[in-house]
């Protein structure tokens, strides 16, 4: 059995290795992920604004990125701690690229002297969270990005998400997610046909894969974007028609016991200039709490902030 987990754990790590290129080539050529940490991060910074300590469990951490610039702005600040929970299933507790990202981020903070601690909580099951609770010395923020796992992790992270909120109680709940399978979106994928889901996926990536290539191609990145579509489009869009029954039955609805709540002017501004960086074609909309990255209006990403009814 010992010889099958440390296979899987390598495929694994190989495979996020694969990827690590095309998503730094994503953030760097296209808003998606810059206007989803920014703009994330910006609603951290506004929620903790009034307390010393900052404490954010991330239930889908990756390489980290995002807390890169959350940490520069921390220091920028000053008299603030950082303190970092990644909570990740027991069988990616020795994955190799989880323990380099916890050696960055914690060697970033510390060339800004900024007080950083960071601890991964390793879960087989929902109730393991109490067990995170003792360590929640100031209050929580969770946050949790959907849009890059595949779409059976996908199922599993909403129930984790749901489990998370209930036990941990945050003050603050940060969703990042695609919007074909957004919670709370109008059109429930999860009681649609499959010709309905068919179409509206089909739409979706089409979207997606015309935004990418204004980005790419129109600055002669060309070959760049051929590897974004292979290691990161192109299985998304496999996997989502392929897997249908599987993933629409794990569509979640609502947060219980959670409202989402209004972003800032200056959050909505700073997505807005962002944006504006980028090919004409992207925008933002701003609507019932949430704030949406666009390709020619269509909603493509999504961030909303949740806190306690």
């Amino acid at each position: 059995m010992s010889g099958v987990r440390s296979e899987c754990h390598t495929t694994a790590a190989l495979a996020l290795e694969n990827r690590m290129p095309a998503c730094r080539m994503l953030q760097e050529l296209s808003p998606f992920i810059k206007f989803a940490h920014f703009t994330s991060n910006q609603a951290i910074l506004e929620a903790t604004m009034d307390n010393p300590d900052v404490h954010v469990v991330d239930l889908n951490i990756g390489e980290g990125v995002q807390w890169a610039s959350l940490i520069s702005d921390l220091a920028r600040n000053g008299s603030k701690t950082f303190h970092l929970t990644a909570v990740m299933a027991e069988a990616d507790a020795d994955a190799g690229p989880y323990g380099m990202t916890a050696r960055w981020l914690s060697e970033f903070a510390e060339s800004l002297n900024l007080p950083f601690r960071y601890s991964s909580f390793h879960i087989r099951r929902d109730e393991d969270l109490h067990g995170l609770t003792r360590s929640c010395n100031s209050p929580v923020i969770i946050s949790c990005d959907t849009t890059d796992c595949s779409y059976t992790s996908l199922i599993k992270l909403q129930m984790l998400l749901h489990g998370s909120v209930k036990i941990l109680q945050p003050k603050l709940v940060i969703l990042i997610e695609d919007e074909l399978f957004r919670i709370g979106r109008n059109l429930s994928v999860g009681m649609a046909s499959f010709v309905e889901f068919f179409c509206e996926a089909l739409n979706h990536f089409t979207a997606v894969l015309d935004s990418l290539a204004s980005s790419f191609c129109d600055g002669g990145y060309g070959v760049c974007l051929e590897l974004v579509e292979k290691e990161m489009l192109g299985p998304r869009i496999e996997e989502a028609v392929g897997q249908y029954e599987a993933v629409t039955s794990g569509v979640s609805g609502d947060l219980e016991g959670f409202r989402i709540c209004a972003l800032s002017s200056f959050n909505i501004a700073q997505a807005k200039m962002l944006v504006g960086l980028f090919s004409r074609g992207f925008g933002v909309v701003h609507e019932e709490g949430r704030l949406a990255l666009c390709w020619n209006s269509r909603p493509l990403t999504s961030v909303s902030v949740w806190s306690p009814v």
